[in-house]
C-alpha cells in the first residue's frame, strides 16, 4: 500500500517536473523573442535618429553652402562694380584733362575773343560790389582794350579797373579793392562747376557705349 502511495506519489512529481520544465522552457522562449523584438525595434528607433540628424546635417550644409555661394556672387558683383566705377572716373578725368588741354588752343580762337566780355560780366554781377579789381591772364589781359572794360563798366554801373596777370588758368578773376571778396570766372573754374552735372552726362554716355 505504502509503496504503491510512493509510486503514485513519484510519478505526480515527475509529471509536475516536466510540467513546470515545460512551462519554463516556453516562458524562457517567450522572453527571449520578447528581448529580440525590443533589441530590434530600439535598433530601429536609433537608425530612424540616425537618419534624422544626418539629414538635419545635410540641410544645414546646404543652406550654408547656398550662403556662401550668394555671398560669393555678391561680392564679386561688387567687386566689379567698384573696378567699373574707379575705370569709370579714370576714363572721365582722362576726359577732362584733355578738355583742360584745349583751353590753350580754344583762347586763341573767334570764339573766345567773343565770348571774353560776358565771362567779365557775369564775374562782375557774381561779386555784387560797387568797386571791382578784374585779373586776367597774360593773353586774355591783351585781348579785352580798356574801351571794352568802359562799355561794361557803363552797363553795369560798377568800377572797374585791371589787377595783377594771373600765372595760371585762362579768363578772369573778379575781385574786392581789400581782396576778401573774389569770384574765379576762368575756363577752369567755369569747368570744375560744371563737371557734375557733366560727369554724369558722361558716365551715362560711357555706361551706354559700355554695354552696348
Amino acid at each position: 500500500m505504502n509503496q504503491n502511495n510512493n509510486l503514485s506519489l513519484s510519478r505526480q512529481v515527475d509529471t509536475l517536473s516536466a510540467y513546470i520544465q515545460n512551462v519554463s522552457s516556453n516562458d524562457v522562449s517567450i522572453l527571449q523573442r520578447q528581448s529580440k523584438e525590443e533589441i530590434e525595434k530600439e535598433l530601429e528607433q536609433g537608425y530612424d535618429q540616425i537618419q534624422h540628424i544626418q539629414k538635419k546635417i545635410v540641410d544645414e550644409m546646404k543652406i550654408k553652402a547656398e550662403q556662401a555661394i550668394i555671398e560669393a556672387r555678391a561680392e564679386f558683383q561688387r567687386k566689379q562694380k567698384l573696378d567699373w566705377l574707379q575705370k569709370r572716373e579714370e576714363l572721365l578725368d582722362q576726359v577732362f584733362q584733355r578738355v583742360e588741354q584745349e583751353f590753350q588752343n580754344f583762347v586763341l580762337t573767334k570764339e573766345y575773343l567773343s565770348a571774353l566780355p560776358k565771362i567779365v560780366t557775369e564775374a562782375i554781377e557774381k561779386i555784387q560790389i560797387d568797386q571791382v579789381i578784374l585779373r586776367f591772364d597774360k593773353h586774355s589781359d591783351q585781348l579785352i582794350d580798356d574801351r571794352q572794360l568802359v562799355d561794361i563798366a557803363e552797363t553795369t554801373g560798377i568800377s572797374l579797373r585791371r589787377g595783377e596777370i594771373l600765372t595760371k588758368h585762362h579768363g578772369v578773376i573778379a575781385e574786392s579793392v581789400d581782396g576778401r571778396l573774389s569770384f574765379e570766372n576762368t575756363l577752369e573754374a567755369r569747368l570744375e562747376r560744371k563737371k557734375p552735372p557733366l560727369r554724369a552726362l558722361a558716365s551715362e554716355w560711357l555706361f551706354e557705349v559700355n554695354n552696348g
